[in-house]
């Protein structure tokens, strides 16, 4: 898995001109060696790549090494010692006339600088942004399996934890149970930190969670994901404690609506923008121009949000094996908001999978007085 990873690698290093590539990001470092360290950096060349940290994760390390190696990966371990990345990396750059590729989004002006010095008169530094980025992007069988893993473990926690939504229960209260519910099957924890957004909360899309207490017939918003080896699902959910209101009710069904149109409008090859635009048509026509505030979803995989963003304008193309969100919401600033969000793939053929099979009608969305 790795030895393909890594080979992919070196084809868009080849594009630009780069023998060799400096990254310090740890999930551009995971996904090329499985190493799970931080403050670490990795140098992909020829094949072959150089995993740079110290001693706080030698151990740790050295055991991915010695996978590596036994995948057929000419991989080795540098100690970084009291040197700096940039001295250690500029060491594990060999050959003649070595062109040293950087994420530059990643690394400092000072490393940058340092580097520059370091190989004056026997290679150069260039910008090499987006090559892991994009390879990324495509996940491949074990990567989607995982995945589906994880949007599973989301769904059965929210499915325990549901019935329990009710009033005078707080935020953080429906958060905590949520987190234990996704350990409990499984997860290694949350993807990201919990939102649960009661009343007024609900209208902003990034809410911060508090001990706020739910009131009846209020939206509970609730954005959340499991993360399992690494790739986390990211998910959201509107309940209402007792009944819905029929505002919000209106506005449910009309999400609804986008989430489909947006569906229809997903292929291999489309821009990300198109996809945007048609769930962006269907809340603008029901009058609700304006409510919808943010992108209609975004990439996923290590990272809740990676590469290709689902957005007004957006011109990245949908590829099969792409994992992302579609997120539809409806927002009215200090009173409520609503948003559905599940995780789909480009399956082989060009098929939209949806990667979960949590119940999205409005009856399921009505908990317990």
């Amino acid at each position: 898995m790795y030895r393909d990873r890594i080979r992919r690698i070196r084809r868009g290093m080849r594009a630009v001109g780069a023998s060799h590539l400096l990254t310090a990001a740890p999930e551009h470092i995971r996904y090329l060696t499985g190493f799970r360290g931080e403050d670490s950096a990795a140098v992909v060349s020829g094949g072959a790549i150089a995993v740079i940290t110290d001693a706080r994760y030698s151990e740790e390390a050295g055991e991915r090494v010695e996978k590596l190696r036994k995948e057929g990966v000419r991989a080795r371990l540098v100690m970084r010692g009291r040197k700096g990345l940039a001295a250690t990396a500029a060491e594990a750059v060999k050959g003649r006339s070595p062109v040293l590729g950087v994420e530059e989004r990643r690394i400092t002006a000072a490393t940058w600088k340092a580097l520059g010095k370091l190989l004056r008169g026997k290679g150069k530094v260039k910008a090499a942004d987006g090559i892991i980025r994009e390879e990324r992007a495509v996940k491949d069988g074990w990567e989607l399996r995982t995945m589906r893993k994880a949007v599973r473990i989301a769904e059965k926690a929210i499915e325990d934890v549901r019935g329990g939504i009710r009033p005078g229960l707080t935020e953080r209260r429906i958060a905590m149970m949520l987190h234990a519910a996704m350990v409990h099957y499984g997860a290694d924890g949350p993807s990201f930190p919990t939102i649960v957004a009661a009343g007024a909360g609900s209208s902003r899309p990034h809410y911060e969670t508090s001990d706020r207490r739910v009131k009846k017939g209020e939206p509970v918003l609730i954005d959340w994901g499991a993360r399992t080896e690494g790739y986390g699902s990211d998910l959201t959910r509107v309940f209402f404690a007792g009944r819905m209101k029929p505002p919000a009710g209106r506005a449910y069904a009309v999400l609804l609506e986008a989430r489909e149109a947006a569906i229809k409008a997903v292929r291999p090859g489309v821009a990300a923008g198109e996809v945007d635009a048609a769930a962006r048509r269907a809340i603008e026509s029901a009058g609700y121009g304006g409510r919808f505030t943010h992108a209609l979803g975004h990439g996923l995989g290590l990272e809740v949000h990676e590469a290709p963003l689902i957005g007004a304008g957006s011109r990245e193309k949908l590829q099969e094996g792409v994992v992302f969100t579609i997120e539809p919401g409806i927002y009215v600033p200090g009173r409520w908001g609503l948003r559905l969000e599940d995780d789909f793939a480009i399956t082989a053929g060009g098929r939209t999978a949806r990667l979960g099979s949590l119940p999205l009608e409005p009856e399921w969305a009505v908990t317990g007085e």
